[in-house]
């Protein structure tokens, strides 16, 4: 079996985040095998000098499987909800061979699963991992992320070191090479240019946790790097937590509001819908603290100081040259 140089990472997942984490790979002088659905998005990736490509979905188990075992480090960044890709992940990590350096696996899930917490007050905190796993089962994410604890407190996973991580409202422009927007202020922005109105969702009180996709990234290179050197699954639980501030939707809104007013893309004041956004985000509350990675040495801010508010000139920018 042909195995891949020990800094060889296989991505799952190349649009906004996973594009991202794609480049900041290549900066810090990994190699990087990506799942590519088809042949012409394979091609604009192997562009990159240090890309290569395997052709499959998300539902391609024997791909992936194969590519578990013939790589030290796997990054799912794909969607924190696809049950058969992480699966597959699980799988080829347990037929690692004994002999096989061991595995790393970081997946991503995302502080949605804190939608559930019992109030919009609690804060929690990834040194507390009993914390999270207080919340209910049918949280959003949460059926995956079980499925990867329960593999690793089971020992199914051989040698392999693996670690979740969680981001909050992510934005600001990427930097991989094919999407490079996010996706809750974007569809915001392209609701309020159809409706030409902002629309404010949910309690004017609710907060979410924020990071720029350019303190994410190092956030991941953090954990990585963490991972391989540590000599076994650390301790203190699988979550990381990776936030550097915070906002409330109505907040935001009444700056999305402003920008696009002053561009004359919106003609009627902000509206209140006291409920969350269907399917999304906006409206809703999720609160916690990224201790773990600043313990690692992760320096949120590092790498932008652009506040979530900040940044919505360049996403309305964005969205309008699509």
């Amino acid at each position: 079996m042909a195995t891949a140089p020990a800094k060889s990472v296989f991505l799952l997942g190349t649009g906004y985040i996973g594009g991202s984490i794609l480049q900041g790979l290549l900066n810090e002088g990994y190699a990087v095998t990506a799942l590519s659905r088809s042949p012409d998005k394979a091609k604009e990736l192997e562009k990159l000098q240090g890309v290569t490509t395997v052709i499959g979905s998300l539902d391609s188990e024997e791909v992936i499987v194969k590519a578990v075992l013939e790589h030290d480090i796997i990054i799912h960044a794909a969607t924190a909800d696809d049950l058969p890709s992480v699966k597959a992940i699980l799988e080829g990590l347990s037929q690692r061979a004994e002999s096989a350096s061991p595995a790393v696996y970081i997946h991503t899930s995302g502080t949605g699963v804190l939608c559930q917490a019992p109030s919009p007050d609690i804060i929690y905190h990834d040194k507390q991992p009993e914390q999270i796993d207080s919340l209910p089962d049918s949280a959003w994410h949460r059926n995956v992320d079980l499925l990867i604890k329960n593999a690793v407190e089971g020992g199914k996973v051989g040698k392999a070191k693996v670690g979740i991580m969680l981001p909050p409202t992510i934005y600001g422009l990427g930097t991989g090479p094919l999407n490079k927007l996010s996706i809750d202020m974007p569809a915001w922005i392209r609701e309020s240019l159809k409706n030409e109105q902002v629309t404010l969702y949910g309690p004017e009180t609710h907060i979410w946790n924020d990071v720029h996709i350019k303190n994410l990234v190092p956030a991941y290179i953090t954990l990585l790097s963490s991972l391989l050197s540590s000599p076994s699954q650390p301790s203190d639980g699988l979550y990381y937590f990776a936030e550097t501030g915070t906002h409330t939707w109505h907040e935001l809104g009444r700056h999305l509001h402003s920008v696009l007013s002053k561009r004359g893309l919106v003609k009627k004041e902000p509206k209140v819908d006291e409920k969350p956004a269907e399917g999304a985000a906006m409206g809703t509350y999720s609160r916690c603290k990224a201790e773990r990675l600043k313990e690692l040495g992760w320096e949120p801010e590092g790498a932008t100081k652009q506040t979530i508010y900040e940044a919505v000139e360049d996403e309305v920018e964005a969205v309008l040259k699509e």
